[in-house]
């Protein structure tokens, strides 16, 4: 994996994750942007949450590669703050956009 040059741009990180039958869970706030790429073989990523990004938001950049396993990343909305982990899952699962369903 090639690495960029030169010092970091403020506002921005990368996350490089390999996976290898397991995977990991990583939590941002609904207000930063999330940038996936990367490819999986035999799992995926998965994203909970809403997005709620604003123009000059922080970035946050996932490189992700997965053999048989898989990362998820949590949008976590403010009212998630200090509570457990568990329970900020919760919160960022029920503030996904629900679907509409198909119409016949």
């Amino acid at each position: 994996m090639d690495q960029p040059e030169g010092p970091p741009v403020p506002g921005e990180a990368t996350l490089y994750l390999i996976s290898i039958m397991g995977g990991a869970n990583i939590y941002v706030p609904d207000t930063v942007e999330v940038e996936i790429s990367g490819f999986s073989l035999m799992g995926s990523d998965s994203e909970y949450g809403a997005r709620q990004p604003r123009s000059g938001a922080p970035v946050v950049q996932i490189h992700s590669y997965n053999v048989m396993g898989g990362n998820n990343i949590y949008r976590l909305p403010p009212r998630a703050r200090g509570l457990t982990l568990r329970e900020a899952r919760r919160v960022a699962k029920a503030a996904q956009p629900r679907e509409l369903p198909a119409g016949d």
